[in-house]
């Protein structure tokens, strides 16, 4: 990676257990701070537990998880698009990732693909281009989101669920030895019905927390001092968790974690 000792933590960074999502809003939304929490932990396990030798990240971006990962690979390598959103002077490369990868044969022994497969409009020649310059006994550490807002359009152009996933490990000859959803965020965001969603992510996320000041809330200079009547107050409550609970359902994605391995 170029210019190692000007590197800088971005969107995840160090706390006293590990890693966190920045409080920085330009490079993580209070909206994506949940879920962006969910996911450091699992990028923290999976990179601790599987990354060695040389590590590819694909489509790195500002590389957020160069702290995380740096300790424990002999050599990094970062590529990202010529006309990449997230411009960085720490990317090695700029290449398109929707065609060849300009790498030989078993260069790495682990890859790192994290929120890009949604913006590869050939999925398929990437995971051969991958199965092609990884080397036998590697690994490569997936995430992609399921359940999230177009972002980046118009490069944005799917939601892999589970299955197809395995699909693409099964079509590379590759054996998937985990797949994890994040946390308990399965629970509420692997649901077809988003009408169903919203109200359970709004009050998750926004009523759930503030609980115990709602009182004080009520009470404050900003509302009338005269209460209001039950109907309407009760209106009131339904018609913003409706309002709210839609963003709060658009911005709690969830994530398919896989890491699979080559075979010797």
């Amino acid at each position: 990676m170029k210019s190692t000792d000007t590197w800088k933590p971005t969107k995840y960074v160090p706390a006293k257990n590990g890693w966190r999502p920045s409080h920085d809003v330009a490079e993580v939304t209070r909206a994506d701070r949940f879920i962006a929490g969910i996911q450091c932990k699992a990028y923290e396990r999976l990179i601790r537990k599987h990354a060695r030798g040389r590590l590819l990240d694909l489509g790195c971006g500002k590389i957020p998880l160069y702290g995380i990962y740096r300790a424990h690979v002999t050599e990094c390598i970062g590529v990202d698009w010529p006309d990449t959103p997230h411009p960085s002077p720490h990317i090695d490369i700029e290449a398109d990732l929707n065609g060849p990868l300009p790498f030989e044969d078993g260069r790495f022994d682990t890859i790192l693909l994290t929120d890009v497969l949604e913006h590869i409009a050939e999925p398929a020649l990437l995971w051969r281009e991958m199965a092609r310059i990884l080397a036998p006994g590697g690994s490569i550490i997936l995430a992609a989101p399921f359940m999230y807002c177009v972002h980046e359009a118009p490069h944005d152009y799917a939601r892999h669920t589970e299955f197809a996933l395995r699909r693409f490990c099964a079509q590379t000859g590759w054996m998937s030895s985990s797949l994890r959803h994040t946390a308990e965020a399965r629970r509420f965001c692997l649901i077809s019905s988003p009408s169903i969603l919203a109200p359970r992510a709004f009050f998750r996320l926004c009523i759930w927390p503030w609980r115990r000041r709602l009182p004080a809330l009520a009470r404050s200079s900003e509302y009338p001092r005269k209460p209001r009547p039950p109907s309407r107050l009760a209106t009131g409550l339904r018609r913003r968790s409706v309002d709210a609970g839609t963003d709060a359902a658009m911005s709690a994605g969830c994530s398919h974690f896989i890491r699979t391995d080559k075979g010797i």
